[in-house]
């Protein structure tokens, strides 16, 4: 029996969510989780369950607003080419851009409508599963504008995952960004 507490490794509680999610977590990911683990288990006095340890990671590292993904098409030719339609709000966000995957062309059309710098450090997907039903699982590692951040977005489409992901880790940039401007109003 694997338990995980505030004191556990990082390796159970990545052996959890593999043996019950089927989740292979890379590492930048187990290090990035650790610490909500072990707060989430010490806030409970108890040790976590995988079920918990999931919702944690999901809780933590999944950020599906203020921007959603609604559709997109790619198109192959010299790069691959993206049209994507987002949701902000009531906006719907059209945006297209170029790279040598859906994942760069995507930081492309980003970076053409917001100007903002969105660079993949580490990038990790897999099925949840041995069928082609299977679920896939992303994961991010993101540098958007010198702010490294981890993300993770899960799908029946590996494609979607992966561009869920991304607005994941730029939703969670936007967020700190914005919290560091009210404090700093509230400073001066």
């Amino acid at each position: 029996m694997i338990r995980v507490n505030s004191q556990s490794g990082k390796g159970g509680m990545a052996f959890l969510l593999e043996r019950d999610y089927g989740i292979n977590l890379p590492r930048w990911m187990m290090l990035a989780l650790a610490p909500y683990v072990q707060q989430e288990s010490e806030k409970r006095a108890s040790e976590l369950s995988s079920e918990m340890i999931r919702q944690v990671m999901f809780n933590n590292f999944t950020q599906e607003v203020p921007l959603s993904l609604i559709d997109y098409q790619l198109s192959k030719g010299k790069q691959e080419g993206i049209e994507v339609t987002l949701q902000q709000g009531d906006e719907l966000l059209h945006l297209s851009g170029k790279g040598n995957g859906a994942m760069s062309a995507f930081t492309d059309a980003w970076q053409r409508h917001s100007g903002s710098s969105v660079g993949i450090i580490d990038y990790s997907e897999h099925s949840l599963g041995a069928s082609s039903e299977a679920n896939a699982i992303a994961f991010v590692q993101l540098n958007i504008d010198g702010q490294r951040l981890c993300a993770v977005a899960e799908d029946s489409d590996t494609v979607s995952a992966s561009l869920k992901a991304l607005l994941s880790g730029i939703n969670a940039a936007q967020a700190t960004e914005q919290h560091q401007q009210k404090e700093a109003a509230v400073e001066a």
